[in-house]
């Protein structure tokens, strides 16, 4: 990585590592401190479960969600991993300021790549949107993003797994949803109707405010394989053979969470 005497636009970075998924974290680690040259400011692992890697800070689950939700009043979303993960990816302007890095554990890095250059942000996409089958209706996160900001959808999708928010952007995302919809942020994620949970994206929700508000301030790339694979290497607990995340959670919380 580059010393900061180097570069003035300096990230911290936040991998997302589930426990299904700590077999995967060393690989992305490595391809991160390879590959990444913006200067780093703090090296993050958000989890979970118990991971010490030397030179990461380790921001376990429920510490993070008592800054979100002390009470556990959203225990429901707590419990649900996949919209948990979502929660928190927003509200990470709670445990640091400036650029976040956010990083999920199956990302490899290819080759060495600048996420802030000349003052612009890169901002991958893929040329369709990402959609879901619900009750044989094809759902993609359009109506979401327009229902809770009223804003145009961009048409590319922006559901990747590596990507930088601000904080300063985070924190007027949260006030701009809850101004329009008079209802408190995570709220959103627990009222909307079900059928949302399946397609709504923070990563959709944040680019398309990006756009909408400041798009000088981000330089687009098609997302390829030339910038990063994912390892999908995971095992037997994955999304893929549960029914629900709900289960699989019950499966690896220790004694200690609610």
């Amino acid at each position: 990585m580059v010393p900061a005497e180097y570069n003035q636009d300096g990230i911290h970075v936040f991998v997302f590592c589930c426990a299904d998924y700590e077999h995967l974290l060393s690989d992305c680690i490595q391809s991160i401190e390879d590959n990444v040259q913006d200067t780093v400011l703090s090296k993050n692992i958000v989890s979970n479960t118990n991971i010490n890697v030397p030179g990461w800070t380790l921001v376990k689950d429920e510490y993070f969600w008592r800054l979100i939700d002390p009470t556990f009043e959203y225990k429901n979303l707590y419990r649900h991993n996949w919209v948990k993960q979502q929660v928190f990816k927003l509200n990470l302007d709670l445990i640091k300021q400036g650029n976040l890095l956010v990083v999920d554990t199956e990302v490899r890095f290819n080759k060495p790549i600048r996420w802030i250059d000349n003052n612009l942000t890169k901002l991958f996409y893929y040329q369709k949107k990402f959609t879901v089958d619900y009750a044989g209706k094809i759902f993609d996160s359009s109506e979401f993003v327009e229902s809770v900001l009223n804003i145009k959808s961009d048409p590319r999708g922006f559901i990747t797994e590596a990507m930088i928010f601000n904080s300063e952007k985070l924190q007027e995302i949260k006030q701009t949803l809850e101004q329009i919809s008079e209802i408190v942020f995570e709220d959103h994620h627990s009222a909307v109707p079900q059928h949302y949970k399946t397609f709504m994206s923070e990563y959709e929700l944040y680019s398309n405010y990006i756009l909408s508000n400041y798009s000088d301030t981000v330089e687009l790339f098609k997302l390829t394989n030339e910038y990063y694979t994912v390892d999908t290497a995971i095992t037997s607990h994955s999304l893929n053979n549960r029914t629900s995340w709900i289960n699989f959670y019950q499966e690896i919380k220790d004694d200690s969470w609610p």
